[in-house]
């Protein structure tokens, strides 16, 4: 296998690439396959310590009791989201931790509280490369999912039909496809009853729910949610919908009908996600030019690639969420239930020149200041803010880095060569000022 196309490849089936993976070469795609996929074969669950409120019942707390179990929420998230980002750094070569990050833009929900937040995350992970069908009824499931889109508000006397619309509509039809209003309608009533207790579990309430005979994608029957889901898979459209979703995701953002067709028929026989991506990545399509080096890499790639390179961790969490908010992508806080729209969404007039300027102000520890707006610079600059990162950096890939050749390590950096006038900006003698300026050209930004 060659170099550029197994760059490629983890590029894609993973989050980011260190060094040394690029040392020794697979024989053949399928070797190369064989070893990420049983990597990612172990399911970790992703858990941090927290009290459990099993017997707090919200609405009899009093405000100081309510404000304090808000913070310790907002504290705990925080904490998750670290805990996340350092799996990926730590897992960044497993593509069952990729996948957790695609589906968590897929299937999106936020959370104030921690113990669904966590829940919901390792569901995700239990299910990231299993059956389809079982993940989706999985997260519909989830005290998270059924909290965000208001399913413990749907009842039989009064059907809720957020969760209904955009299970079809976001997760797994697509927006008009195949279904009416009144479908969403009768869909909602299939999920009536579907709650989460305290303590996070699933329940079906049978008393709220509705058992009369519903008519859905001209089917008729007593059904409930895992009947609607079923109904909703065995048309073809739902598995295109997926590999669509996929298609864009890991290669190439401008769609290929054909190719997309073809992973189609693939998926539907049984939607396997694994069975999927592994045809995915053995397609001699997926390495062609037109696919590598093409997509944006979203802001958390962006700082896991830079870790991967420069292992790093930030003492201060309000400036890790910091970098987090000003490049565009909280961790565990979606911007709206569609998620995060990617490409070049990723790329405006305040995230440029951080994006650009990151990689020297993680590994030089710089000061904090063209990543914020101008209203927020100056409200930095009146509170007299010390901006100086507070961050430990790790240097020891640096001597890898440096032995290796130019066509290897740009490769590694860029995923391909790059022009002259590109080269023309990182030919310093210093080989660790050479190397932070090659991850401080636009090429970087790419995967």
């Amino acid at each position: 296998m060659e170099l550029k196309e197994y760059c490629h490849l983890l590029k894609r089936a993973t989050i980011a690439v260190k060094p040394e993976q690029l040392n020794k070469l697979p024989s053949n795609r399928k070797s190369a396959l064989d070893n990420i996929f049983k990597k990612a074969s172990t399911v970790k669950p992703l858990n941090i310590e927290h009290q459990k409120w099993n017997n707090v019942v919200y609405k009899d707390l009093s405000a100081q009791q309510r404000k304090q179990l808000n913070k310790y929420n907002r504290e705990k998230l925080i904490e998750y989201n670290k805990a996340w980002f350092a799996r990926m750094c730590d897992e960044a070569d497993n593509l069952r931790e990729r996948m957790v990050l695609f589906w968590a833009n897929h299937f999106v929900v936020m959370s104030k509280s921690i113990a669904p937040a966590e829940s919901f995350n390792n569901s995700l992970r239990n299910h990231a490369l299993g059956n389809f069908k079982e993940l989706t009824i999985a997260v519909a499931k989830e005290a998270a999912m059924i909290q965000y889109l208001d399913n413990n508000k749907n009842k039989k006397q009064a059907p809720n039909e957020n969760f209904a619309r955009e299970l079809m509509e976001l997760f797994t039809l697509g927006r008009d496809v195949l279904y009416t209003e009144k479908d969403i309608k009768e869909a909602a009533k299939a999920f009536t009853g579907w709650r989460s207790n305290r303590e996070g579990d699933f329940i079906f309430a049978q008393r709220q729910h509705d058992d009369s005979e519903k008519s859905f994608l001209g089917k008729q029957g007593n059904f409930k949610g895992e009947d609607i889901i079923d109904i909703i898979l065995e048309n073809k459209e739902c598995a295109h919908f997926i590999c669509k979703e996929v298609y864009r995701e890991f290669v190439n953002e401008n769609i290929n009908t054909r190719h997309v067709n073809e992973l189609t028929d693939v998926f539907y026989q049984t939607y396997d996600i694994e069975k999927l991506m592994r045809y995915l990545f053995m397609q001699d399509w997926f390495y062609d030019e037109v696919n590598m080096a093409n997509k944006v890499k979203s802001p958390i790639e962006l700082l896991v690639s830079i870790h991967q390179l420069f292992p790093f961790e930030m003492e201060n969490e309000k400036q890790f969420l910091y970098f987090q908010r000003s490049l565009g992508q909280i961790l565990l806080y979606p911007p709206n239930v569609a998620g995060w729209p990617g490409g070049l969404n990723w790329i405006d007039s305040n995230t440029l020149m951080l994006r650009l300027r990151l990689p020297s102000l993680i590994v030089n520890k710089g000061m904090i200041d063209t990543q914020a707006s101008e209203e927020q610079v100056s409200m930095m600059q009146k509170r007299k803010v010390n901006n100086k990162l507070k961050i430990n950096v790790d240097e020891s890939q640096l001597s890898a880095l440096k032995k290796m050749d130019t066509i290897k390590l740009e490769i590694l950096l860029f995923g391909k060569t790059p022009h002259a006038e590109v080269k023309a900006l990182f030919q310093d003698k210093n080989q660790k000022e050479r190397i932070v300026k090659m991850l401080s050209v636009p090429d970087f930004q790419m995967c």
